[in-house]
This record gives C-alpha cells, structure tokens and sequence, in this order.
C-alpha cells in the first residue's frame, strides 16, 4: 500500500498536484506523486487533471486535512485558480526537478540558482519564486538571470528583486534577445469581414498586414499602421472564435509569448502598453460566453485527434490549434462555424461517437 511508504499520497497531474505535494513537503510530510490511481488503492483506474487532484494525508482522502486554510473556489479552480503561495526558490526548483514533468530543465535551473546564491546575487531569504521557479519583479527563471540580468542602476548588482530599474531593463534585455523588433507594434485589434473564416486563425497563416487590410480587415478605433508595417508578416488571432475581439499579430506578438506562452497573457501585457498611449478600451468587448470546463476541452481534442483534424497535445485548453480544428469539424458537419468550444459541439461529437 502507497500510505504505507508517504504520509501524503497526491494522485493528480500538473501544477495543481505540484502545489499540494510542495506544500506537504514544507509541512515536513513524506510525499508520494501518482499521475494515476491504482487501482487497488482508490477504487478505479481513472486519471486526475491538473484541476481535478486527490491528495490522501494519513488515509484521509481529504487536501483540507493537508492545507486547511484553502477556500473552496482555490480547491476546485484548475491549478488552483487565485491561490498564491510564495515559495523558497530553491525548495520550487528541487520539487520541481524530483516531481516536475520537465525534471532535466528544472534540475539545470536549480544548478543556476544555487550558483546565484553562492556568487551573491541574491540572498537564500529573498530567494522567493512562483511554483514554476519564476523569481524577481519580472519573473526570470535562473537561467534567464543569467543571459539578460542588467544593472541598470549602476549600483554594481544586477537585482531584479528590488531594484525596479534594474528588473525593467533585463526584461527589456530579455525581449531583445529573443528579437523584439523596435518601431513594430505587437499586434493591431481589428474589424473582421462578416465572412471571415475563423479556421485561419493560426500563426501558420501569415500574410502582409497591408494585405489583410486589402481583404477587408479595419484597425480599431480608426488606428493607423506604420508605412514600414505594410510589409510585415501578420497573423490573425480569435482568442474567443467569432465572438470577442479579433487581432492581427506581429512578429512582436510572438516574443512576448515566449516570454509567457498564454495568449490572454501576451494581450494582457500588450493592451497594457496601448493603454499608456491611449486609455480606449478593446473596441469589441469580450462576450459572455460560458467556458467549458478542461475535461469537456480534453474530450473534444481527442475525438478531433481521432478525426485527423487535430495534432497537438490534449490539454484542455482552447488555444489557437484547438480552435481552427472545431471550426474544421463544424465545416465538415454543417454545424455553425465559429472556432468555439461549446456544448451543443461537444454534444454533437458525443451523439455521433455513439451512433458509430
């Protein structure tokens, strides 16, 4: 028996599990990590989802009983939603690098942040960092620290944990180093035709921004682009299908993204920027759509996966491929085209799985 070997046996996968087993490791609990039940042990063979996780403390089958000041919402939200918890970086990184996925990443990381330490960049107490190993103002993995640290305040540190001079100029170091281009915008909200077809919406579709705008597409709020910006290779993004806002982005787009790979992310911090510039608002509002949850997301890219239509990983997630692959399947079955999971599409997927 598992219990017999852990005080804390965590079944799950992702940052969700990766927190709980963190947090019963700083409680002083031996901890066991299964991405999936035995059978034997918990009634079923089934798999937990990053936001689906049991943790079992002492046989109890109960994460309260393990961490009794979460809320319901911070159990139940995926990779637990809001809840933050600052962790010593060097614990994050050595979990991370025993628990993680990416355990030869993490494990190279902690080397870096242990050299960090010993060559006295930072001290072991400010060694604070996100459950992903992200530390300072601007959140840099060791390894980043130690291509695009600056020290931009000419006190003769690089600190990107206190010195907000000094955590600016890295991260613009660092977005130069993985090829900010100057004087290009990171990507324009724009008018879609009413015939646009929402399939295209993937970054292997590029044309001319000038192009785009030939075919119908208006800038915002009657923005105007560069001249030099004509030419420059744009692709277009529906982060809600046909519904919200729609973007042309540039190559900018995608060096913010390495940075952080969420697209809502990337036009957080872009908006951000425009915003400094001009306080208007996206033209387009955001719709009211409801959100299906990641297990419904993960059941249609396995049957679209099945189909042919669709070839990247199952994550839940209704990112850029997993949107033009459901707008292919609602082509190819004479449903309404808009690129968005809903559950009149996962309906449909699930009555002819059944009639098969």
């Amino acid at each position: 028996m598992a219990n017999e070997v852990a005080d804390v046996i965590v079944v799950g996968a992702g940052n969700a599990a990766f927190c709980a087993a963190l947090a019963a490791r700083e409680q002083g609990a031996s901890v066991l990590v299964l991405e999936a039940a035995p059978e034997d042990e918990f009634g079923g063979n089934s798999r937990f989802t990053a936001g689906s996780i049991r943790v079992v403390y002492n046989g109890v089958d109960d994460i309260k009983t393990l961490i009794p000041d979460l809320t319901p919402k911070e159990i139940e939200e995926t990779d637990f939603g809001t809840y933050k918890l600052p962790k010593n970086g060097i614990t994050v990184l050595a979990t991370q690098g025993y628990y993680g996925r990416r355990k030869d990443m993490f494990r190279q990381e902690l080397l870096y942040a242990l050299k960090m330490v010993e060559e006295g960049h930072v001290k072991l107490a400010d060694l604070r960092s996100s459950w992903g190993g992200a530390m300072g103002l601007t959140q840099f993995l060791p390894s980043e620290f130690y291509k695009y640290a600056v020290d931009f305040d000419g006190d003769g540190k690089k600190d990107i944990w206190k010195s907000v001079p000094d955590a600016l100029a890295s991260a613009a170091q660092q977005l130069a180093g993985k090829g900010w281009q100057r004087g290009v915008h990171w990507a324009y909200e724009v008018r879609v035709p009413s015939s646009v077809d929402c399939t295209i919406g993937v970054p292997e579709v590029t044309r001319p921004l000038g192009e785009w705008l030939k075919q119908g597409y208006v800038l915002a709020h009657g923005r105007k682009p560069d001249p030099a910006e004509l030419s420059e290779p744009a692709s277009l993004l529906l982060p809600e299908g046909t519904y919200g806002p729609a973007f042309l982005t540039l190559k900018n787009y995608y060096v913010i993204k390495e940075y952080n790979f969420s697209d809502l992310y990337v036009l957080f911090v872009g908006h951000l920027s425009d915003r400094i510039r001009d306080p208007r608002a996206f033209e387009t509002p955001w719709s009211k759509n409801t959100q299906l949850r990641t297990a419904q997301v993960e059941t249609m890219q396995r049957t679209l996966t099945k189909l042919g239509l669709y070839k990247d990983k199952i994550d839940g997630k209704a990112g850029m491929l997993t949107r033009s692959a459901l707008g292919a399947y609602q082509k190819a079955n004479r449903l309404k085209v808009d690129c968005w999971p809903t559950s009149a599409v996962l309906d449909d997927m699930q009555k002819r799985a059944a009639g098969n």
